[in-house]
């Protein structure tokens, strides 16, 4: 998230400033379909799904996370009453039920009982004790005063408690809640208190069901950024949460919310790697001392940067120093002011969105690839950053807003001793063709529509704040949705002061994206599909639905469904013609240095293993282990060992093992 954004956020978690901000989503096109499933819990960031049966999770800023109960659609939840006699001897009641609506036992006070079920009355005297019981709907059970529990929902029956009514007699007499019965709802399931972190900004679900979670941990002037993994134990359902990896402690700046610490993490497709967003020190690359240190930095070697940290490590640690950090193997990509979002594609790469500075510069989205810098702080969107210059004047500058917290706080400024780009030629964002969010502002302050001369942006409109970004990878969506991305604009509910742009945010965006001519970036054609969110903050997918959390006041879970996709006779023929078995195909290339890549197909949910093997049989890396959905999977081997160590020049075996069937191909590793 853009720290013009981040700023004004926190202030409203930390002083409740009152807003009037009611969502009203609406879809700007036809066949979406639109509707609230429930309130979030307050300060929740991340929504991930369990790939396995696509279960829903919400974690908040200070670590709570919890599970979304989504009842199922298809099943009929009657409004039932449970009937309670209470034996004075035991005080222990006998429940039985019966439905509102269908046949009513004889001598039941059905008028009254319908009446507070209207006034939904959560409390009541019983004229035999003249005692007084209260209904906790919160925790389905029924309470005497002072607070002992005399029945829970597992004795009633059922949950969703609405009302409660005693007769003459002393019968009790709860009342299903059916409405909340139909709604999802969620439940926390862990806390700091399990994972240790208290200040988390990440989550993501393996294809195992490991939880991995990102988050700091302040340490005087400097942050460590901390991922911890929760591995289910199916024995017990529980998870064993430990730490997968921390850096060493990175330099904060003085520079409040513009220490972007903000650890998104992803989870490749194999569940081998985590990718972590360090983010960045600084605003756009000035001198950021702290509390008079570190007088003469920037950016830190682990500061800006996508990190990658194999999933089943334990404890490691990160080093800080640009040498050590380099030969580590952790260090995947540079030049990430904010990568507040990560998420693997369709083809199992890894894109980033990310966040500009308080300039009018595009803000982007990235196909992030190994070894590649994508240009912070020396260039942001299509623009150098001008503070690299050494005529650069701020007075004159038209991309600088007045009111900026960056040129209010005199945080650009001529500055002679900006050091020269690291390399020659960064890697660019992706290209936004039209026709929506393309609007930019040209170097002599003009501000123009792409759409009107055809102009193609990096990637969307300044101080849009793009996150929330996820793909139709299953190719659930009917065209023209099948396989696009999809990424949120939190944008201007909290940057209006400085976003002079016509550009309405706060939405949902299409990227139908492709890859350029010469393959080495995509290019998206960007349209609106719905818009009134209010402060849309994350979003997850699952077949043609989307779901977006909202940080604003509504805090609320929209579901939003797009047409799904339904297979021509073509499709379903090629279906029908798969064969039975798995089927293991020829590495590419071959021979290779240093990366291969390996591709199978399966055609049933199968335990599928592919393993490297050398030429006496021993096991030397394990690509995948995991229980696997019918599709076609693609793995690169990168010619290390399971230790992590590279392995030695030569020919080697790799193995599908899939159920019962084994398929098993040479590969061979040059140096």
């Amino acid at each position: 998230m853009n720290c013009k954004h981040w700023v004004f956020i926190m202030a409203l978690s930390i002083f409740a400033l009152p807003r009037q901000s009611i969502a009203a989503p609406r879809a700007l096109i036809d066949d979406i379909q639109i509707r609230q499933l429930m309130q979030v819990p307050e300060r929740t960031m991340r929504i991930a799904k369990d790939p396995r049966d696509q279960t829903l999770y919400l974690q908040t800023a200070s670590g709570d996370i919890f599970n979304i109960h989504m009842p199922p659609t298809d099943t009929d939840i009657a409004p039932l009453v449970a009937r309670g006699a209470l034996d004075s001897d035991s005080g222990d009641f006998s429940w039985t039920q019966f439905n509102l609506e269908g046949d009513i036992p004889v001598g039941v006070p059905i008028e009254a009982i319908r009446d507070v079920a209207k006034a939904g009355s959560l409390s009541d005297t019983n004229p035999v004790n003249s005692k007084l019981y209260l209904l906790n709907a919160d925790d389905n059970t029924i309470m005497v005063l002072p607070r002992t529990v005399v029945a829970s929902a597992r004795e009633i029956g059922f949950a969703f408690l609405r009302a409660l009514y005693i007769d003459d007699t002393g019968v009790f007499y709860v009342i299903r809640d059916v409405e909340r019965a139909r709604a999802p709802f969620s439940k926390r399931l862990y806390s700091s208190a399990d994972h240790g972190l208290n200040d988390t900004q990440g989550l993501a679900i393996g294809p195992d069901g490991t939880m991995y979670v990102g988050g700091n941990r302040r340490q005087g002037d400097t942050n460590i950024i901390t991922i911890v993994k929760g591995v289910l134990d199916p024995a017990t359902g529980q998870r064993n949460w430990s730490t997968l990896a921390r850096t060493e402690p990175i330099p904060r700046g003085d520079v409040g919310a513009f220490n972007h610490f903000h650890p998104a993490v992803a989870v490749d497709r194999e569940g081998r790697f985590v990718y972590v967003n360090s983010g960045s020190r600084t605003e756009h690359g000035e001198l950021a001392e702290m509390n008079g240190q570190f007088p003469d930095l920037r950016e830190a070697p682990l500061s800006s940067a996508i990190l990658r940290v194999p999933t089943d490590g334990e404890e490691l640690l990160i080093p800080a120093e640009a040498e050590a950090l380099a030969a580590s193997g952790f260090y995947f990509s540079d030049g990430h002011r904010n990568a507040f979002d990560l998420t693997i594609g369709p083809e199992g790469e890894l894109f980033a969105t990310e966040n500009g500075p308080d300039w009018d510069m595009s803000d982007e989205i990235n196909w992030v690839r190994e070894g590649h810098h994508y240009g912070f702080p020396w260039r942001m969107g299509e623009y150098d950053n001008p503070q690299r210059f050494p005529d650069y004047d701020p007075s004159q500058d038209p991309l600088l807003q007045n009111n900026s917290w960056a040129k209010q706080n005199n945080l650009f400024y001529n500055d002679p001793t900006f050091p020269p780009p690291p390399v020659e030629r960064f890697a660019e964002p992706i290209l936004n063709l039209g026709p929506d969010a393309n609007s930019y502002r040209t170097l002599d302050g003009q501000i123009i529509d792409g759409s009107d001369n055809g102009q193609a942006t990096f990637t969307l409109t300044a101080h849009s704040s793009p996150l929330g970004l996820v793909f139709d990878s299953d190719m659930a969506m009917a065209p023209p949705f099948k396989g696009s991305g999809f990424v949120l604009r939190i944008g201007g509910s909290i940057a209006s002061l400085i976003n002079p742009f016509a550009d309405p945010d706060q939405d949902l965006l299409q990227l139908a994206l492709e890859k350029t001519p010469d393959g080495e970036n995509y290019q998206a054609r960007v349209r609106r599909l719905v818009a009134g969110f209010d402060s849309p903050i994350d979003a997850e997918i699952i077949d043609n639905r989307i779901f977006v959390v909202e940080w604003g006041d509504t805090r609320g879970l929209w579901e939003i469904t797009l047409p799904k996709n339904i297979a021509t006779a073509v499709e379903e023929e090629a279906v029908a013609v798969l064969p039975t078995d798995a089927v293991l195909m020829q590495n590419y290339p071959n021979p290779f240095n240093p990366n291969t890549t390996i591709e199978y197909r399966v055609n049933a949910f199968v335990a599928v293993e592919v393993a490297i093997f050398d030429a006496l049989g021993q096991k030397v890396r394990t690509l995948i282990a995991a229980e696997q959905a019918p599709g076609l999977y693609r793995l690169q081997w990168d010619g290390r060992t399971d230790m992590g160590l590279e392995a030695a020049s030569g020919v080697y075996m790799y193995r599908l093992t899939a159920g019962s069937q084994r398929e098993t191909r040479r590969l061979t590793l040059i140096k």
